[in-house]
């Protein structure tokens, strides 16, 4: 009987695209969706050799739109946000900077293997694999930050799994996360969600059931959403008055870990002013970020012991 328990999300850089490369990381799963899909559809001509509806389909282009979720490590998701944002530099001599920034994505795509739990016979293997869609988020007393992603992918095959082997595990939890930082003035989060979405668009072409290497066919969005307590006016009019700045946000761990973000040029697009109650209040903000000539619309810096950007 297949279960979830013990579900794993292996992947690895490819050096060709939909050419599968071995798995190199693990992140124990939070949730893995479908894999390749087949949308069907019926041959609707007249022919009927006999009673009953139309006697032939069609299987159309392979689709691999995959949503995938796992807590977010100080230590382990570097090659997750390599492949989400695009551009990686890594400075110092330990602990290391490893600075994540919004460029075309890595040539190629990863290579998935999404193992998906005890008793399963196989696990599938995504080959081609680009993310799409992230968001890193987080709330006051609940489970560490979750990263979660859709995949476009090209095609999946099932094969033997091989066996998980997972580096040092450092969470990134709640109380870590320190005060939102915007315009010379900070806020105590409840929580927060930081989203991003690389506009990829698939390239179907006849000859072939599969896309070739999907690519970006719009703008970058970024945005983030966050709950504060109400402390005056000031956000609200900061909105009316369009007022622009960086958003900054960062997370403490132990040792050398740290995890930076900076939303560059933000400005806010909704706030709410809700008096619905006698206690503390709390309002819903959103930020939208943009890039100028100096900085893409956000930059992350994650700081820890591991010498390389990508490593387990």
């Amino acid at each position: 009987m297949a279960k979830g328990r013990t579900a794993t999300i292996g992947c690895a850089e490819q050096s060709a695209y939909a050419t599968w490369t071995s798995a190199t990381n693990y992140r124990p799963a939070k949730n893995i969706g479908d894999g390749e899909r087949r949308p069907v559809e019926v041959v609707d001509d007249m022919y009927a050799p006999g009673v009953g509806g139309h006697a032939r389909h069609n299987q159309g282009q392979a689709v691999v739109n995959t949503p995938l979720s796992f807590f977010a490590t100080y230590t382990n998701i570097g090659i997750w946000l390599k492949h989400a944002m695009g551009a990686v530099a890594t400075a110092g001599a330990g602990p290391y900077v490893h600075t994540f920034t919004l460029a075309e994505l890595p040539a190629f795509g990863l290579s998935l293997e999404l193992i998906r739990g005890a008793g399963w016979s196989n696990a599938e293997r995504i080959a081609g694999a680009k993310i799409n869609d992230w968001t890193l988020s987080g709330a006051a007393g609940a489970t560490p930050l979750l990263f979660e992603c859709t995949i476009l992918g090209r095609s999946s095959a099932w094969a033997s799994a091989s066996t998980p082997t997972y580096g040092t595990e450092a969470l990134i939890k709640p109380q870590h996360v320190g005060v939102l930082g915007f315009n010379s003035n900070t806020y105590k989060l409840r929580d927060f969600r930081l989203s991003s979405s690389n506009s990829l668009e698939r390239r179907d072409h006849m000859g072939s059931a599969y896309t070739d290497e999907p690519e970006g066919g719009g703008f970058r969005d970024v945005t983030l959403q966050a709950t504060i307590e109400v402390t005056d006016e000031t956000l609200i009019t900061e909105h009316g008055a369009d007022t622009t700045g960086n958003v900054t946000l960062t997370a403490t761990g132990t040792g050398n870990n740290a995890l930076a973000i900076t939303g560059y040029n933000g400005f806010i697009t909704e706030v709410s002013a809700p008096t619905n109650q006698a206690g503390r209040l709390l309002q819903t903000v959103t930020w939208k970020m943009a890039p100028d000539a100096s900085n893409s619309a956000l930059k992350l810096a994650l700081t820890n012991d591991n010498a390389t950007a990508t490593a387990n």
